[in-house]
């Protein structure tokens, strides 16, 4: 079994929360979501956006797959890859 594969597309929304908001709730829903370690998450952000960044690093610390796209087609790539 692989996992799933999640694509977020948050290109209309920026992260206006700070890193503590952000770091709590990258740990929080794990569980709550059921989200297999195995799992690919694409999050697609915009190019002008760096918001997301940090949500990347902090689900990475925590042994997850997650990756931060500014392209569609290179989300989806690597997630059917």
């Amino acid at each position: 079994h692989l996992g799933f594969r999640y694509l977020h597309d948050v290109r209309d929304f920026r992260c206006l929360d700070g890193p503590y908001s952000v770091k709590y709730t990258s740990y929080s829903p794990k569980k709550e979501l059921g989200i297999d370690r195995r799992s690919k998450i694409a999050i697609l952000a915009d190019p002008k956006d760096n918001s997301h960044d940090f949500i990347e690093t902090l689900w990475q610390n925590i042994s997850y797959n997650v990756k931060v796209f500014k392209n569609e087609a290179s989300a989806m790539g690597w997630l059917l890859a």
